[in-house]
């Protein structure tokens, strides 16, 4: 595609593309298409030689061997991140629930000295309609005693 986009200007870009002689994608030439490319210059020996069927058995296996390695590898690396990701997820649990306990301890905190100093506020406002009393008491007296 990017290949289309590069040369969408050139001239010759609509016009088919022209295989070599003798070749057919997909298969080995036959030995009287080889004997046609032999005269025409081109190298026999440059290409990969035609392997024999042990040869093709023995690449496919080490492929599939290639192919299986590959997926172990990434089942471990998965199985790596997965256990990566459930540390992360617990130790962040762990921490939002030890900030849910700092807060919930804090509150209580502030509750108490809320409380307490609501009792020392009470208890001095007590103390002062004590005193009130005394003096009202004190006034009595001395208007009596007049």
């Amino acid at each position: 595609m990017d290949w289309l986009m590069e040369h969408e200007d050139d001239p010759d870009v609509d016009e088919p593309l022209e295989t070599p002689l003798g070749h057919i994608l997909g298969r080995e030439p036959t030995s009287s298409e080889q004997g046609g490319l032999e005269g025409s210059g081109s190298a026999a020996g440059e290409g990969k030689p035609a392997l024999s069927e042990e040869e093709r058995q023995e690449q496919t296996k080490r492929m599939l061997e290639l192919v299986a390695q590959k997926q172990r590898e990434r089942e471990e690396r998965e199985e790596r991140e997965a256990l990566e990701r459930e540390r992360q997820r617990r130790r962040q649990g762990q921490e939002l629930s030890a900030a849910r306990q700092r807060l919930q301890e804090d509150e209580m905190r502030r509750a108490a000295e809320e409380r307490r100093r609501e009792k020392a506020e009470e208890l001095a406002a007590r103390q002062r309609v004590r005193e009130k009393i005394e003096r009202d008491k004190a006034e009595r007296a001395k208007k009596v005693g007049d």
